[in-house]
């Protein structure tokens, strides 16, 4: 099932002008090979690279040759449902790639994440996310009389080679939200989500011990 996403009211993009040819004269300055992005396993083409730059939702300053650090700012949004006092967090459980690689994200602490990007806020964003992501499979998620959304703090990660334009490193600057499901009709045991370069399968996990996030 399939349902048309509108942005939250609150969510402005606004573009900054990029220069295609100045990034892969810095790809290439780096050695890097952008020219296998998006046909090896979790990588993206470099027009995505391009895109995000443009939305101002990846910064990287590519014209200091001692730059090879992207920064994200991301909302992160862990999302719970409690059964029977029992407290489950829904986690991405494999993503299937169009290029035929399968990548089990294990090492990701949250349910959903999306980039922030120039002019947008983060909760509207949350909000954009949990639609987008879980909408294709309960319409319902796109609207946030079902579930409470709460924000619960700022983190910054350390450096960490990104998957999807490696080897370039990546540092998030995450909004960290916690979604509560209040509304029993839009669980699902199984929620999918497709876009054009991959399809994501969620699904929950038993928290031990009730432990908070």
């Amino acid at each position: 099932m399939s349902t048309t996403i509108v942005e939250p009211v609150n969510v402005q993009t606004s573009h900054v002008s990029i220069n295609r040819n100045e990034v892969i004269a810095a790809l290439r300055q780096r050695n890097i090979p952008f020219e296998d992005w998006g046909k090896v396993e979790a990588s993206k083409p470099l027009d995505k690279l391009i895109e995000s730059l443009e939305k101002g939702e990846i910064k990287w300053d590519y014209n200091n040759p001692l730059d090879s650090t992207l920064h994200i700012t991301a909302a992160v949004i862990h999302i719970c449902h409690s059964v029977d006092d029992i407290e489950y967090e829904l986690r991405e459980r494999h993503r299937d790639f169009k290029n035929g690689y399968r990548d089990y994200r294990r090492e990701w602490d949250g349910s959903i994440s999306e980039k922030i990007g120039t002019g947008e806020t983060e909760r509207g964003i949350a909000m954009w996310g949990l639609a987008k992501k879980l909408g294709q499979s309960e319409p319902e998620f796109t609207d946030p009389n079902n579930y409470s959304l709460l924000k619960l703090r700022n983190e910054k990660k350390e450096p960490r080679p990104t998957k999807s334009y490696p080897p370039l490193e990546v540092i998030y600057d995450c909004r960290i939200f916690r979604c509560c499901i209040v509304q029993e009709k839009i669980f699902r045991a199984e929620y999918v989500f497709v876009d054009p370069l991959k399809t994501t399968y969620f699904g929950w996990l038993k928290l031990m011990n009730n432990c908070k996030i």
